[in-house]
C-alpha cells in the first residue's frame, strides 16, 4: 500500500512518496511516474518511449499495456510490462521495509531467463514459420522435456497448441498435409532429445 491511501486511512501524516518525496504515493506514482521508475520504463523501451505511456490513469495504463499488439522492435510487451511492474513493485517495497536502498539496476538486471519460455517461444516462431513456408514435412527438436510434456490447458502455451492443431487435423497447407503428430524420444550419447514429428 502506498503512502497515499495510508496517509487516507490515518496509517501515517504524510501522504508523499517514500523513495523521492516529491508527489503523492499513489499506485499510479510508485508504479509509472516515480523518478526512478521511470528509469526502469525508459530502458524497457518500446511502447514506454511514447508520451502517451504517461498520460492514461492507473486502470487504463495497465489495460493498455497488457493489451498492446506485439511489434517487431518490442516482441513480447505485455510479458516486459508485468515483469517491470512486479519489479518496481518489489525494488520499492525492499526500500520502504530497509531490505534495500539500491537504485534500479542497469536494463535487463532484473529480468531473469526462463529456459521454459524460451523453449515454448522458439517451438511457436518455428511452426509459425514452417506454416508461413508451406513446409510439408516438420521435424521439431525440443530439448527440454517440459515443453514437449506440458498439458493442453497451461496458458503459457495455448497459443503453441492452436499453431500444431493446423499440423494435426491435417488440414492442407500448400503442397502438402500435416497428419498424425506424436512424440518419439531418441537416445543420444549426452542424454535425451525430444521430438514433435509432423507429417
Amino acid at each position: 500500500m502506498g503512502n497515499l491511501n495510508r496517509y487516507k486511512r490515518h496509517m501515517t501524516d504524510d501522504p508523499k512518496c517514500f523513495v523521492c518525496g516529491a508527489e503523492e504515493e499513489s499506485t499510479i506514482h510508485i508504479l509509472r511516474d516515480c523518478p526512478l521508475a521511470k528509469v526502469v520504463w525508459n530502458r524497457l523501451g518500446g511502447p514506454a518511449e511514447l508520451n502517451s505511456f504517461y498520460t492514461a490513469a492507473l486502470k487504463q495504463w495497465v489495460t493498455n499495456n497488457i493489451n498492446h499488439q506485439d511489434e517487431e522492435d518490442m516482441p513480447c510487451w505485455a510479458t516486459y510490462f508485468c515483469l517491470a511492474l512486479w519489479w518496481i513493485w518489489r525494488w520499492r517495497n525492499n526500500v520502504v521495509f530497509g531490505r534495500s536502498q539500491e537504485n534500479p539496476p542497469n536494463f535487463g538486471a532484473f529480468l531473469k531467463c526462463s529456459s521454459f519460455m524460451a523453449e515454448v517461444k522458439a517451438l511457436l516462431r518455428g511452426l509459425e514459420l514452417a506454416k508461413e513456408l508451406q513446409i510439408p514435412k516438420l521435424m521439431v527438436q525440443l530439448d527440454n522435456m517440459a515443453v514437449v510434456q506440458v498439458p493442453a490447458e497451461v496458458p503459457a502455451v495455448e497459443k503453441q497448441r492452436w499453431v500444431l492443431n493446423d499440423f494435426e487435423i491435417g488440414k492442407p497447407l500448400g503442397r502438402g498435409k500435416f497428419g498424425h503428430v506424436y512424440l518419439a524420444r531418441e537416445k543420444r550419447g549426452y542424454g535425451y532429445g525430444y521430438h514433435l514429428i509432423c507429417y
